[in-house]
């Protein structure tokens, strides 16, 4: 059995418009709703395969399929770029921000509800964990080879312990 589309997720057939369609915000939301809604209709399907009193059974079961701006936008029947262009047009801007917002959410609570994958989406949301290092001025960081000895004077004078403490004393312990 040969896994194909339906009529319906073969968006790309149709051709995207590169002409501004929208006559109003409303016109704009309501085409978004109905690409929204294409996705809750048309949910990816995934292959399962399991025994049952000894027959192999391969089924599918639904997945939650990700919102996506472009994917949503050649639903609407036109390419991001064009929807993007509205932004700058007054009353749209709402729309497209709300837009943003309805992705955005059903892709951090499809991850958060474990129904998409979390490493994936946290990427793509732009909430992965990042951590960075650098010298002064966020310059590149500057190493040097220090010796067991010269970092133990080192962490003494910082909380400052004598040196003499350690079995250190000398020249350091005078001029500290």
């Amino acid at each position: 059995m040969a896994f194909e589309f339906t009529a319906e997720e073969q968006f790309w057939r149709r051709p995207p418009t590169g002409a501004m369609k929208f006559p109003t915000p409303e016109d704009m939301q309501a085409a978004a709703m109905a690409a929204f809604q294409h996705y809750e209709d048309h949910p990816h399907r995934e292959e399962v395969i399991f025994h049952n009193k000894g027959a192999v059974v391969r089924t599918f079961k639904k997945v939650m399929r990700p919102y996506t701006f472009r994917g949503v936008s050649l639903r609407m029947g036109c390419t991001a770029a064009t929807l993007n262009n509205y932004r700058t047009v007054p009353g749209f801007k709402e729309v497209l921000e709300w837009i943003d917002e309805v992705i955005y959410t059903q892709k951090f609570e499809g991850a958060a509800g474990n129904m998409m994958n979390a490493n994936f989406l946290a990427r793509d949301l732009g909430l992965a964990e990042r951590s960075e290092l650098s010298g002064p001025n966020g310059g590149p960081l500057q190493t040097q080879d220090v010796t067991d000895e010269e970092a133990l004077k080192d962490e003494a004078r910082r909380l400052g312990i004598p040196l003499g403490a350690f079995g250190l004393g000398g020249e350091e312990e005078e001029g500290a």
